[in-house]
């Protein structure tokens, strides 16, 4: 059991005020959406108790902890992260997939690949949108 008395509390305007996160608590979410190209995204985190309280963190690259030279998160994909104020509200922080702390760029690099190839041929050639991946 974790003893909240001595814990701070974070929360944000942007969130409904039922929302209060722990600094030093992992908690577990899926990606709504990321960015490769901007190199950001949101998180949704889960609410076991609660399924109707989930709530949409931003995440960004520097906050993935993985020690591949492309980090990103794929849309769908369950991860672990802490969550922390910044100056512009919460975001996420030591972001880690479930599967041994592999996200899924690590545990497969092809499915990175065809990822980023399926970006630049949709950026480049718009009317090839059969290739989307999400």
């Amino acid at each position: 059991m974790t003893d909240l008395s001595n814990s701070q509390v974070l929360s944000s305007e942007t969130t409904s005020p039922t929302h209060s996160f722990l600094p030093k608590i992992t908690y577990t979410g899926i990606v709504k959406w990321f960015n490769i190209d901007y190199r950001y995204g949101f998180i949704t985190i889960l609410d076991k108790n609660n399924p109707k309280n989930n709530v949409d963190i931003f995440a960004h690259k520097n906050d993935i902890k993985s020690l591949i030279r492309y980090k990103c998160l794929i849309q769908g994909e369950y991860i672990n992260c802490k969550v922390t104020n910044s100056d512009k509200g919460l975001k996420c922080i030591d972001i880690t997939g479930i599967d041994n702390n592999k996200l899924l760029c690590e545990s497969n690099p092809d499915l990175l690949k065809k990822l980023i190839l399926c970006q630049y041929i949709e950026k480049t050639n718009p009317n090839l949108s059969f290739i989307k991946m999400s």
